[in-house]
């Protein structure tokens, strides 16, 4: 738990504060990662979903977070989706290469992170976490399974955000 505040501490210090240029709202977590297409890419049964938005001040950061709760055991437990919009600087080069260069630089070689290629504008794989961050304009995807012991779980994700990211 106490990684995952501190991955979100990176992510909000790389955190343009500007809101999402067309709407200044995410779209509905949920709404782009529904329960069937969760269920279907992950293979495992998922409960109804819990969201929560957070930020309607617009010089901050928008969030919209979605998470699944199995009902019972299972190689994949929870998965959680969160959107953060304004949460990269226009100005950002290549924001996965500042998130790792970040992580490191904060915590060490504690974490274990990968650059991914050919997905949105920056992408980084944390096998540690079991979290796939994805950098996209001036947002910021985040998928996160904590205690999966699936042993495809990064490909299975990295598929998922293809076909999540693809209705943005």
């Amino acid at each position: 738990m106490k990684r995952l505040v501190v991955a979100g501490a990176v992510l909000g210090a790389l955190c343009g504060c500007s809101p999402h240029p067309s709407t200044g709202q995410p779209a509905d977590a949920c709404t782009l990662l529904p329960k069937r297409v969760a269920e279907s890419a992950l293979d495992v049964k998922l409960g109804d979903p819990k969201s929560q938005a957070f930020g309607e001040n617009p010089r901050q950061a928008v969030i919209s977070n979605c998470q699944y709760v199995a009902a019972a055991a299972q190689p994949v437990s929870q998965l959680t989706f969160t959107i953060r919009v304004g949460s990269v600087p226009e100005s950002s080069i290549n924001p996965a290469e500042t998130f790792i260069s970040t992580m490191k630089q904060t915590f060490g070689q504690r974490y274990d992170l990968k650059k991914l290629n050919d997905l949105g504008d920056g992408a980084v794989w944390d096998g540690s976490l079991k979290q796939l961050t994805v950098f996209k304009g001036t947002s910021t995807y985040v998928w996160t399974s904590p205690g999966a012991t699936k042993p495809d779980l990064e490909d299975k994700l990295v598929s998922l955000a293809k076909q999540t990211l693809s209705k943005v």
